[in-house]
């Protein structure tokens, strides 16, 4: 008999259901992704959109889908997220991406190589966090030092746990 939340029966629900086809319910006109397309623009689409997956279309032609997931485990290489390294974030005051060099210039003391730089602006995009995955497997002495030289680390992973 049928629930009190539906007036179909179990039955009638099988049939309506093995009757439905795809093309009910595809997206006509799907937003398409080229083999050159940045990443992170396909990210952001997805984001934006909700979308799970990309048809990858190249001369009018599906050459392949990337979904979510490709496109999340490429940040994943470009971070450096699958080596092994520290993640260091400092923030950028007033902009002053002057700091940078100096920053840098720590690493090459320590013989750190950059992984990975990721900016992330705070609220009013005055100030900057700068996320930086070095491949050094103790950051604690490279964290020691920049806070030496008066920059402010805000989070510091210094035993190399990913």
């Amino acid at each position: 008999s049928p629930s009190p939340a539906t007036s179909l029966s179990i039955q009638e629900l099988h049939y309506l259901l093995a009757e439905m086809k795809i093309e009910e319910i595809m997206d006509k006109d799907p937003v398409t992704l080229t083999p050159d397309t940045p990443f992170e623009k396909a990210l952001a689409l997805g984001q934006n959109d909700r979308i799970r997956g990309f048809p990858v279309v190249e001369k009018g032609k599906l050459v392949g889908i990337a979904t979510h997931g490709d496109i999340l485990l490429l940040l994943t290489k470009t971070l450096g997220l699958q080596e092994e390294g520290v993640r260091i974030t400092i923030e950028a005051r007033g902009g002053r991406w002057g700091e940078l060099k100096d920053i840098i210039s720590i690493f090459d003391r320590h013989q750190a190589t950059v992984m990975s730089i990721m900016t992330l602006p705070k609220e009013e995009k005055k100030d900057w966090l700068v996320a930086i995955r070095l491949n050094v497997k103790d950051g604690s002495a490279i964290v020691d030092d920049l806070r030496k030289a008066g920059l402010q680390v805000t989070y510091s992973d210094e035993s190399g746990a990913s």
